[in-house]
């Protein structure tokens, strides 16, 4: 059974629905405005002698409200998605009680089937359980445990979907070291992930490229109201004529979200019967990932270098830990928005 963890989601990399760059751009906007407007008026003022004496303030206080104003669409955002009001000059705005979550899966071991047996045998049925759940989160859990718990196939096939539907937004290792269980290994994202085994598994590369193929030609199908299915327009091969009964896979002919992976499920079957499944260790999880593994953690239990690791990492999560055990991928948006939290004296 897939465990799902629910944490508090981040606004994503926008600011919000009020400001749509990075929340980095609005604290950057505020000097480079209000330096920019002070400029302008600095040199109207010697031209025309306007503003005077008696406008000087009022102009110094809209420049100081358009400088500010990017923040402040940012923070209409927040409210916006997590619900809540803001009140000033008389006028109070009340957003929806909306709270976005971020969930989280542990990923059983094998994608959810028994250990040691191919797909070819089991059939999928029980993958494409574990892969709806899976694209459901922001982040996936997959722990080696003591290095028999994945194969590279399985792998495969879950990042290959997390890669075509952006979901996952990432994927984090953990595995069992020096007797101590779910000690954090790193994390990337799928697509960085499926590059890596591409590149070091020629076989896997050919496997999904044909699953592709075949996908991708049933994509091209057309409506056939007669045999209450889709009908390509052109001949295929046998292989590709089967999977249509994959693609399509509703009684009514409706499409199958997860048919691509379901393709490509069967054609790494087909390796793990000969035994070329691949199994993820932690050393060769390093071999597959080096270049991509995000290995850096905050550890709870000493957080006084929090902050400079925040800031200073351009990734999307930054890794928690409590004494090297995973404790969770925290968004660095939302982890940003703490340290401006901090820094603003309560009220």
């Amino acid at each position: 059974m897939a465990d799902s963890r629910v944490v508090e989601k981040s606004p994503g990399k926008s600011g919000g629905p009020f400001w749509p760059w990075d929340l980095r751009w609005a604290i950057v906007a505020l000097p480079v405005l209000l330096i920019g407007l002070l400029s302008v008026v600095a040199l109207i003022r010697v031209i025309t002698g306007w503003p005077g004496a008696t406008s000087e303030g009022l102009v110094l206080a809209g420049i100081l409200i358009l400088a500010v104003l990017p923040l402040l669409l940012v923070l209409l955002g927040v409210l916006a998605d997590r619900g809540g009001s803001v009140e000033a000059l008389g006028l109070r705005l009340q957003f929806a009680d909306s709270q976005p979550m971020q969930r989280e899966m542990i990923v059983p071991p094998h994608l959810g089937l028994q250990a040691g047996i191919p797909l070819a045998d089991s059939g999928t049925g029980q993958i494409l359980t574990t892969l709806r759940e899976a694209v459901r989160n922001d982040v996936a859990v997959v722990d080696l445990e003591d290095g028999t718990a994945w194969w590279e196939t399985r792998l495969l096939v879950l990042c290959s979907g997390a890669a075509r539907l952006d979901r996952p937004r990432a994927v984090a290792f953990l595995a069992t070291s020096g007797g101590t269980a779910g000690v954090f290994k790193g994390w990337a994202t799928p697509r960085d992930l499926l590059d890596g085994l591409l590149a070091k598994r020629p076989d896997l590369a050919l496997a999904r490229d044909r699953a592709m193929s075949i996908s991708r030609q049933w994509e091209l199908a057309v409506p056939e109201p007669a045999l209450h299915a889709p009908v390509l327009p052109f001949q295929v091969s046998p292989a590709a004529a089967q999977g249509g009964m994959v693609m399509f896979a509703g009684r009514d002919g409706s499409p199958n979200p997860l048919g691509p992976e379901q393709i490509l499920a069967r054609e790494v079957g087909a390796l793990e019967q000969k035994g070329e499944h691949g199994v993820i260790t932690v050393t060769r999880l390093e071999e597959l990932f080096h270049q991509s593994l995000r290995t850096t953690a905050i550890d709870l239990d000493a957080p006084a270098d929090w902050v400079p690791t925040v800031l200073s990492s351009v990734d999307s999560f930054v890794g928690l830990s409590h004494s090297g055990r995973y404790a969770g991928l925290l968004p660095r948006d939302q982890a940003v928005n703490e340290i401006l939290r901090a820094l603003v004296p309560p009220s």
